[in-house]
């Protein structure tokens, strides 16, 4: 069960967030399935890098429970104030829908999916082209540009919508959200302390928010996701907490992966020139593009799994209790899979990808993301064909997390702009 000391290494820098690593994962991932696609890390995690290992654990949820314990807090080294803090922290996330089991996941994403069907998510297409629009209006000019800031914006605006949030709270909201996102690393004693009090300041934050926004929406009757959650608190069917929780955990997947997406997409296709030339060739490529950055630079890199039975996957014996992580940017690059995985063609035809998970906890709002995507990549080849990175890609800075994959900056000079096409 004992990995070769440099491939276990190799993966410690990648949970570290070694610059480098973080940068360019994917030779790490390699390496590692090519030994095992269910393979021991420092024979303590199991770590999922097959296509069929992953779709197998993902569409497993009765032996695969999505826990998150405190192995990634180095609790022993903390103060008693700092432990009472990490366990406040864990019991918030417990009554995120994202982090429940079974039924209670089940009445949980019951409650918000209605928001997120297909027919709710196209409903909104003409909100998302107006925010894209403005986001490049106000960015219009010669120069440097960072497009990162609009990735952010746009999906974070709608999510907000769809809470009934003021769009004048966009930046406190992303503050308080990146704070509770940056807790989310599933490396053994990976979150600082100072990461663990941030998180806890930003729990009783949300908390007061989320209260006087709910006594608004009840003054004024308001029909949206939050009111929803409102009613199954009147109806005993969540407690306050659980609706804080879920309020913040639809603002974070709501905007986090839309976002990485988004700058992963334009810096992919204007690095390798050929690609962004067939966009604005063909707008309607769009679609394809993300699902291809979905594939081959996947925003979210992995998630956590625990085993609550003995289960065997790949070949490889896994005992009741065991940590696993499920790597989605290894699985999406399995050449048993996907042909020349390696290889970013936007016009590759769409292939089932792990980019959005699949089974019970399915990213609730992929569909969003999809048309947030294709929007912004079919506004912005239209109005800025000329668009150019103005920087080394090998120089630009990744997010400092194995979890989320994806750009602080995408720095650009947009060249001409063509107008507003609708």
């Amino acid at each position: 069960m004992t990995l070769l000391a440099s491939a276990d290494e190799a993966f410690a820098g990648l949970l570290r967030a070694e610059p480098d690593a973080v940068r360019n994962p994917y030779p790490i991932y390699r390496r590692l399935r090519e030994q095992s696609g269910c393979y021991w890390y420092q024979d303590d995690i199991a770590v999922l890098t097959s296509y069929s290992a992953v779709r197998s654990a993902l569409t497993d949820s009765r032996r695969f429970n999505s826990m998150r314990g405190e192995d990634r807090f180095d609790v022993n080294a903390f103060s008693e104030a700092d432990r009472d803090k990490t366990r406040q922290l864990l019991e918030f996330e417990s009554l995120s829908f994202s982090t429940a089991n079974g039924e209670v996941h089940r009445q949980l994403r019951c409650l918000v999916q209605q928001a997120f069907t297909q027919g709710s998510v196209n409903a909104l297409e003409g909100y998302v082209q107006t925010l894209v629009n403005d986001e490049l209006d106000r960015l219009s000019g010669p120069g440097v540009v960072d497009l990162m800031p609009m990735a952010t914006r746009v999906p974070l605006f709608v999510v907000m919508r769809m809470l009934g949030a003021a769009d004048e709270d966009v930046d406190f909201l992303k503050t308080h959200t990146d704070s509770l996102a940056a807790v989310k690393i599933f490396a053994p004693k990976a979150v600082s302390v100072e990461r663990v009090r941030q998180a806890h300041e930003s729990i009783g934050v949300l908390r007061h928010y989320v209260a006087d926004l709910a006594s608004h929406h009840r003054q004024l009757q308001a029909n949206n996701l939050l009111s929803v959650l409102l009613t199954a608190q009147d109806e005993d069917r969540l407690t306050y907490d659980e609706v804080a929780a879920s309020f913040v955990i639809i603002t974070v997947a709501g905007h986090e992966t839309s976002s990485n997406l988004v700058g992963n997409g334009l810096h992919d296709m204007l690095a390798q020139r050929d690609q962004w030339e067939k966009l604005v060739a063909d707008p309607s490529l769009a679609a394809l593009a993300v699902e291809e950055v979905s594939r081959a630079n996947t925003p979210a890199q992995m998630v956590s799994r625990t085993t609550v039975a003995d289960v065997v996957v790949d070949g490889t014996e896994l005992p009741e209790g065991s940590p696993v992580l499920l790597v989605f940017g290894a699985a999406n690059r399995d050449p048993a899979e996907f042909e020349d995985p390696d290889r970013f063609d936007i016009t590759r035809p769409a292939q089932p990808h792990v980019g959005f998970g699949l089974g019970a906890h399915i990213c609730l709002g992929a569909a969003l993301a999809r048309l947030e995507g294709r929007i912004i990549f079919e506004t912005i080849c239209q109005r800025f064909p000329d668009l150019q990175l103005a920087a080394d890609p090998q120089t630009l800075e990744w997010l400092p997390t194995p979890t989320f994959h994806g750009l602080r900056r995408l720095p650009v000079t947009l060249g001409a702009d063509s107008g507003r096409t609708c």
